[in-house]
């Protein structure tokens, strides 16, 4: 069959994964380093949890992304200044234009990329007037686009998540971790 429709040329499934990317968003956070003027993105949030996002992205992604209320989606290495901004504190109109701005210019990603979202309900949802969403925004994306954090409850299973699929070598979505001794949906079968 390989040879009667001459896919000779077409590459291996190997070619195709090697040749993609994959780029995680991560959600900024509320505790921050106590600075004094400017300092990249990636060196503003002081929590353990976003330290624990950001192991994840650079352990097993190829470019990240911050989602931040203040700037929308920045890179890590930015240089902003120290602020206080929540996505309760910001119009939603405005704020999902920039984002959407962002994510047509930055990313450059593909069919075959993959994008893992490390971002809270709250940022992902917020909604504009037109019902936008950042994650109606994302779902519109060319790569494939994984949520892990929705098959987990609470910031402590997914930091455990987070600290497994790092452990683990490569991004996973959570059901096929053991978290907790629990039975993973991959183990029926």
């Amino acid at each position: 069959c390989y040879k009667d429709l001459d896919l000779s040329g077409q590459g291996s499934l190997q070619d195709y994964r090697s040749n993609s990317k994959t780029y995680v968003l991560i959600g900024c956070g509320a505790d921050k380093n106590d600075v004094a003027g400017q300092v990249r993105a990636e060196d503003l949030y002081s929590s353990s949890y976003f330290q624990k996002k950001q192991r994840f992205s650079e352990e097993l992604g190829d470019k990240s992304f911050i989602v931040s209320a203040k700037f929308g989606l920045i890179h890590p290495e930015t240089v902003i200044w120290h602020y206080d901004v929540s996505i309760d504190d910001v119009d939603n109109d405005e704020w999902l234009d920039v984002v959407e701005e962002n994510l047509e210019s930055w990313p450059q990603w593909e069919s075959q990329d993959e994008l893992w979202v490390l971002v809270g309900k709250s940022y992902l949802d917020a909604e504009s007037s037109d019902g936008r969403s950042l994650r109606s925004l994302l779902n519109q994306a060319a790569p494939d686009v994984y949520y892990p954090f929705e098959q987990t409850s609470g910031i402590g299973e997914q930091q455990e998540y987070l600290d497994r699929a790092v452990e683990y070598g490569e991004p996973v979505m959570p059901y096929t971790l053991d978290l907790e001794g629990q039975t993973g949906l991959d183990s029926w079968g």
